[in-house]
């Protein structure tokens, strides 16, 4: 399946396939033949591929398939424009290293140190936030919950103005929980921007771009700062593409207002020449070799002790430990890994989201697969969920939405699986497993002694079981007080119509209208809502909080009567209160962080 579940597209997507060439002496000779049969067996599948193979700093092999247009024909070359996606964040991660390697900064020193008072002000904890804590995934943060991302015909923010707008909450001592963040990144190239007195994709185009000959690479949220590519980038059109469905889903523009966290978009043999570059002794980008081999080095590990992120590079462990990033936008998938051994690696660029076979299938291809044995496993079932959520604040409700891993044991011991995407889990051995769900996207994940699991995107934690009851029993009841509000409006109606007087502004009533409104903002934000904005969540919580109120007031007023003697009942009135439980619960009052 290549429309993966959201949980899945946050985690990160890594690959294992059978029967793979590895890369070695007389390997290279047969790869062209291996990614074209690789190709051809997943072609009904594609919409298009553009792939490098590398080594030392050459290029080995290049391919590219299919339409980047396929409505009009448009072939994948060397004119397309795809996007890169969070592989941008690489280009800070270079820029933090040189700024470090000319000595105008310190990678473990506090961020603050380097900004204005108005940047990083809310933070919760004492200890300090350093570029070593981001580049690692360990900034601290909980997920963005406001609008960071727009359309075509909209005004993008300048960098600053959008950073102190959108901060997110502080919810984690720093440095000691993963949990992969984009608004941190963007921070750390202001930083850049405030040390070298230029636009981020000024510095990178000056500083990277122009050293490696890539001229048709933009890195600007609008594009603007490479003319080429902004032209270019409205040829370019995004599809979902299995054996059995085709889908079109346009040009799939929007701008990331955030764009050092994930906006590049280029060609394809820009996307190879830096991708190259990490198999060279001396990449370009660096004025010492010696910067480069402090990168390469594992900045933060695994609680057993396995590399988990590189100074801001990711790992892929299957037979090989590789090194690179991955990048996923609304409509394209972009990769690079290379093994620093042997300084081989590969490249690859789809115009599909959350792309896997290719972008992932193409490592066991080079490298073989480990395709592990199942051992003996304690019992790791049950609901998991992304320490990459928003824990505090309105868009609470998201944690239950997105970043959910459930897991399920098998007939066979060592083995699980995650319904409904055929994701297989098999126990490697000294809390180690293995994840694979079929179609390209594999990884290893390592179990915390604490009972979660640990990947270097995000930790997991177990939901436990009064948290899950409650989240969706809330839930739940606030769609039957919608149900029942419907009702009893029905009812009320045939009652008129039958000529029959009444009291229509009962207790319960005014009770049923208040939950109702509640009811319907939490579907509002839930379901119809595209975007969120601090405006939009404040006005969210006026309603919930206003309508809680009422329910509360009139709650007790009843109380209240039934002790001066009235005959009433509280219960028309008691159902409702499930409402300001729900906005207890799902923190639908705190618009404020």
């Amino acid at each position: 399946m290549k429309k993966l579940s959201i949980f899945l597209l946050i985690t990160i997507m890594l690959t294992s396939f059978g029967g793979g060439e590895i890369v070695q002496a007389g390997g290279l000779d047969r790869i062209s033949q291996n990614v074209d049969n690789f190709i051809e067996e997943r072609k009904e599948g594609t919409a298009s591929v553009s792939m490098g193979v590398f080594k030392a700093g050459e290029m080995v092999h290049k391919t590219q398939y299919g339409y980047i247009d396929v409505e009009n024909r448009v072939p994948a070359n060397e004119d397309a424009i795809y996007e890169w996606g969070s592989v941008s964040k690489v280009l800070v991660w270079i820029s933090l290293m040189q700024l470090e390697e000319v000595g105008k900064i310190d990678l473990t020193e506090d961020v603050k140190t380097y900004l204005p008072e108005d940047f990083a002000s809310e933070l919760k904890y004492p200890h300090p936030i350093t570029f070593m804590d981001i580049m690692n995934l360990q900034s601290s943060f909980q997920e963005l919950g406001v609008k960071t991302e727009y359309e075509e015909n909209e005004a993008i923010p300048p960098l600053d103005q959008l950073l102190i707008d959108s901060e997110p909450v502080q919810i984690y001592e720093p440095g000691t929980v993963t949990a992969y963040n984009n608004w941190t990144p963007a921070l750390a190239a202001y930083v850049v921007e405030s040390l070298t007195g230029q636009k981020f994709y000024d510095y990178v185009r000056e500083n990277i771009f122009r050293p490696l000959g890539m001229e048709h690479t933009a890195v600007a949220a609008d594009w603007s700062d490479n003319p080429y590519a902004q032209k270019n980038r409205p040829k370019s059109k995004s599809y979902y593409y299995t054996s059995e469905d085709h889908e079109s889903l346009g040009t799939s523009i929007l701008h990331v207002g955030l764009y050092p966290a994930g906006a590049c978009a280029g060609t394809f043999d820009d996307f190879l020449i830096f991708a190259t570059e990490f198999t060279k002794d001396h990449p370009r980008f660096f004025k010492e070799a010696s910067t480069f081999e402090d990168m390469k080095e594992a900045s933060a590990l695994y609680e057993d002790g396995l590399p988990k992120v590189h100074h801001g590079l990711l790992s892929l462990d299957d037979t090989e430990h590789l090194i690179g990033h991955s990048g996923n936008t609304q409509g394209f998938t972009s990769s690079f890994w290379f093994e620093p051994k042997t300084q081989t690696g590969y490249a690859v660029m789809t115009n599909e989201p959350g792309e896997t076979a290719y972008n992932y299938g193409f490592a066991p291809l080079l490298f073989g697969t480990s395709n592990p044995e199942a051992q003996e496993s304690p019992d790791i079932s049950g609901i998991y969920v992304s320490r990459r959520t928003i824990e505090r604040g309105t868009l609470r409700f998201i944690k239950y939405l997105s970043g959910l891993l459930p897991i399920k044991s098998t007939d066979k011991e060592g083995v699980f699986q995650i319904p409904l995407v055929g994701v297989t889990i098999t126990n490697m051995g000294n809390h180690r497993y293995h994840f694979d769900n079929g179609n390209g996207l594999a990884y290893q994940t390592v179990q915390k002694a604490g009972g979660g699991l640990e990947t270097f995107t995000a930790d997991y934690e177990p939901l436990s079981c009064w948290e899950i009851i409650s989240a969706y029993t809330l839930l739940l009841a606030m769609l039957l007080n919608l149900v029942a509000m419907v009702c009893r409006i029905i009812y009320l109606l045939v009652q008129l119509l039958r000529g029959r007087s009444f009291k229509v502004m009962t207790p319960g009533m005014i009770s049923h209208i208040a939950g109702s409104l509640i009811s319907m903002t939490f579907i509002y934000l839930w379901i119809l809502a595209d975007s969120y904005s601090k405006r939009k969540l404040f006005v969210t919580a006026l309603i919930c909080v206003l309508s809680s109120a009422v329910i509360l007031l009139n709650f007790f007023h009843q109380i209240y009567n039934r002790t001066k003697g009235e005959e009433n009942s509280p219960l028309p009135v008691t159902w409702p209160l499930i409402m300001p439980m729900a906005v207890y619960f799902y923190q639908l009052y705190n618009f404020w962080v």
